[in-house]
């Protein structure tokens, strides 16, 4: 039901002066989280040998880093501008 009512055919748009409506997610909840914590955890734990399976105290200090870096106006690891990018 759901593809039924809600999906669009943008291949067989012939719609003139109406809305038509377009969808793109900006960022998934975790789109490139993980491999952005793994390259944190790799880059302060060098002798890591899965930094996609980090420990917690890792993951701990990752995330701390992370966070961090996505109130920095010049970021090493975090996106730019995501609420403008929402908006």
């Amino acid at each position: 039901r759901f593809v039924d009512y809600y999906m669009v055919d943008g291949y067989n748009d012939s719609t003139e002066k109406e809305a038509f409506p377009n969808y793109s997610f900006v960022r998934a909840h975790d789109s490139e989280v993980q491999t952005v914590i793994a390259q944190i955890v790799s880059d302060l734990y060098p002798d890591v040998e899965n930094s996609l399976a980090p420990t917690t105290e890792q993951l701990a200090a990752a995330f701390k880093v992370y966070n961090e870096d996505e109130n920095l106006a010049d970021k090493k690891y975090t996106q730019y501008n995501m609420p403008s990018a929402y908006a």
